[in-house]
């Protein structure tokens, strides 16, 4: 018999390993239903997911059926392991329990190395044919999209606490101190009090600290009386009588018998606005989810409401057939939609720091993105149109040639099969900026101005046509490319009409 190749190298931390915890309740039920589906397709009594951990080798999830015939001897198996998923595989298990065969498939991490081993058991021995390896592999490749997902998540609250720290830093930073009279009037102050003021060095002292308070010195005056001298919130006058949103800090001092007042003052304009950032990013986050919830459940249900038919009934070969070119289309369309999603992730995770932004041959960009949209059979159509010496453009060119795939991609799906495609490249200025340009135009469907508002929304798609609907977010990743390049999008379009996309990015100058 053959047993599992069960990896010893250290865990990837970017996983969140079980010896550092339990997962998430959500990514263990999902390893759990899938090891327990992939004994059920295979008809196998026992499965196992064995994962690496930063204590070595352990299980996961384990799967004994019931009903099967050789219940007794995978649910011994099973209890043997253990139910805690955080116990290590004791050596020789398979061998003391009659396991007669053990078909592994690799479960690897993003970066290609082996994470961990999905296995199924039997206790009779049955060879494995190739399309039960691959189905095999399929449920492997499963449990790597959950792993990739929780590790996103792993990451994502790895970036919510910098984030946190960051922030503390900024507060604890240094603030403006001024000294105070009796009276209210300045008597000393530091150079970050005279710059967060606009004022010349020393131009604070003797003047009233209420010229610096932008709303009515009753509320300050107020707030001490109640005896609250800590983080007081107001608005600040600079010299030149602009205002900024500041917090105050007063403290009582005693000096040669008279009373002084320390005041601190922290400008929060940047945290204000950074907070502000936060909840805009915070809100995005939220309908984000909630919308990629929704459209991962509609192909997600129809696979498993196809698949149940096809478990619990006997069809004829072609009522089959369609049944199972149904649950294709809508894998298909759920890997295309996690894919592009992880995608859009990664691109608003990693920002320009994912980005190798050099100098591009714009023409070369345009000729091999073309190429890649071969398949779309679609070459006799385009007309292009190349500006003579044309500048280089800056650019990643492989994030370059995505956001030209999908408005291509776009022009040719909404569009006639008879009606040309032009694309032109040029040059431009925008203010003092040279930059360099692709202009997209299509004859075909359009979109309306409303249509337009939304384009570049996360799954919004102006047309659900069934030939012709997408993921939703092809419109997105674009906006988010060209953003990181700071480059800039025109869209023009009407309905019936056509519709005209103008990409811009910056242009390779002397001196660059």
């Amino acid at each position: 018999m053959r047993y599992p190749i069960l990896p010893n190298d250290e865990a990837d931390s970017s996983l969140p390993p079980p010896a550092s915890g339990p997962l998430d309740a959500t990514t263990q039920a999902c390893l759990d239903h899938i090891t327990r589906l992939a004994a059920q397709a295979l008809a196998m009594p026992a499965a196992l997911f064995a994962y690496v951990g930063a204590d070595g080798q352990q299980l996961q999830s384990c799967y004994a059926d019931p009903l099967s015939p050789a219940s007794s001897q995978s649910r011994s198996f099973a209890d043997a392991i253990g139910a805690d998923p955080q116990v290590a595989i004791p050596p020789g298990a398979l061998e003391n329990h009659g396991v007669q065969v053990c078909a592994e498939a690799p479960v690897r991490r993003p970066d290609g190395q082996q994470a961990g081993t999905l296995c199924v058991l039997d206790v009779h021995p049955r060879p494995l044919d190739e399309r039960q390896r691959a189905m095999l592999a399929d449920f492997a490749a499963l449990l790597e999209r959950e792993l990739a997902a929780a590790a996103l998540r792993h990451r994502h609250y790895h970036q919510q606490d910098k984030e946190t720290a960051a922030r503390a830093l900024f507060d604890s930073m240094p603030e403006g101190v001024m000294m105070l009279s009796e009276t209210g009037v300045i008597l000393a102050c530091n150079a970050v009090a005279e710059a967060m003021y606009g004022a010349a060095k020393n131009g604070l002292v003797g003047r009233n600290s209420s010229e610096f308070v932008g709303e009515d010195p009753a509320r300050l005056n107020a707030s001490l009386a109640a005896g609250i001298t800590d983080q007081l919130q107001a608005l600040a006058r600079r010299v030149d009588g602009s205002i900024f949103p500041a917090e105050f800090s007063i403290k009582v001092l005693q000096a040669s018998g008279a009373y002084r007042y320390s005041l601190a003052v922290r400008d929060v304009s940047a945290r204000r606005a950074e907070e502000q950032k936060a909840q805009t990013a915070d809100a995005r986050r939220r309908k984000y989810f909630v919308t990629a919830t929704h459209e991962l459940r509609t192909p997600m249900a129809s696979i498993l409401g196809f698949s149940e038919l096809l478990l619990k009934h006997d069809f004829d070969p072609e009522e089959g057939s369609y049944l199972i070119q149904i649950i294709h289309r809508q894998a298909t369309r759920l890997v295309r939609l996690i894919n592009e999603m992880l995608d859009l992730a990664r691109i608003e995770a990693g920002g320009t720091d994912e980005l190798d932004i050099c100098p591009q041959d714009a023409a070369a960009i345009l000729e091999q993105t073309l190429r890649g949209l071969d398949g779309l059979h679609a070459s006799s159509r385009i007309r292009t149109r190349l500006a003579p010496a044309l500048p280089q453009v800056l650019a990643d060119g492989m994030k370059l040639q995505q956001a030209l795939t999908n408005i291509i991609g776009n022009a040719i799906k909404y569009s006639n099969a008879d009606s040309d495609i032009h694309i032109d490249v040029f040059e431009t200025r925008v203010g003092t900026r040279l930059m360099a340009g692709y202009r997209v135009i299509d004859k075909g469907i359009g979109m309306t101005p409303e249509q337009q508002a939304q384009v570049f929304d996360p799954f919004y798609r102006a047309h659900n046509d069934q030939d012709t609907a997408g993921t939703g977010l092809g419109m997105t990743i674009f906006k988010e490319i060209v953003e990181l390049h700071k480059g800039l999008v025109k869209i023009a379009s009407s309905l019936g009409v056509g519709t005209e996309v103008v990409l811009l990015l910056p242009a390779v100058t002397e001196g660059h």
